[in-house]
């Protein structure tokens, strides 16, 4: 087990040494194996006996853990495991909470009571409210990391650190958002289709 991926188990996520162990058993040494790890082995791993008595918080620190590595690789992102921290861990805690206290992707958007706008009929005058009920309606919608789509095509103008700290909710989300990566391309596809 590589010492940044065994400092993250023990020190963040807050495992034992008979919890790190099994993975190690399991051969679950390095981040990128333990990103693979779908919802029936992470269930699979916590019927085993060193995580039978885990507490609830511990579990959710580990698959906080697993999705924080899995977005990260997904977006494409260099990364080191040492980013991963409290701050990061409680940060993904909530945005499992999230998604799991609301309804699926699909369901959402079936349930989206955003109209679409009409199609653009090229006239420039009505270029600006056609844009914001276009922008209105992708925000009303959630891409494949539970992100409003508006992010997709959200301004080119860079945001200081500064104006990013002052927003909040999806308006933080939308400029959080990397522009690249596996979410970003089916969001893209999604919004262009």
């Amino acid at each position: 087990m590589n010492d940044s991926f065994e400092n993250a188990l023990e020190f963040v996520v807050e495992l034992t040494l008979p919890q790190r162990q099994l993975l190690l058993e399991q051969q679950i040494t390095e981040e990128s194996i333990f990103a693979l790890l779908d919802e029936a082995a992470i269930t699979d791993l916590f019927n085993k006996r060193p995580f039978v008595s885990a507490s609830i918080v511990t579990k959710l620190r580990l698959k906080a853990f697993r999705l924080w590595i899995q977005e990260k690789e997904d977006s494409n992102i260099e990364f080191e495991l040492d980013e991963f921290d409290d701050d990061e861990c409680n940060a993904m805690m909530k945005k499992m909470s999230r998604k799991s206290s609301s309804s699926s992707q699909k369901d959402r958007n079936k349930k989206s009571e955003v109209k679409a706008p009409d199609k653009f009929n090229g006239k420039q005058r009505n270029w600006k409210s056609w844009k914001a009920e276009f922008e209105a309606f992708l925000a009303a919608l959630r891409g494949e990391n539970d992100t409003p789509l508006s992010y997709v095509i959200r301004d080119e103008e860079e945001i200081t650190q500064e104006e990013l700290a002052k927003l909040e909710g999806p308006a933080k989300e939308v400029y959080n958002a990397p522009l690249q990566g596996t979410y970003f391309e089916k969001d893209n596809y999604q919004v262009f289709q």
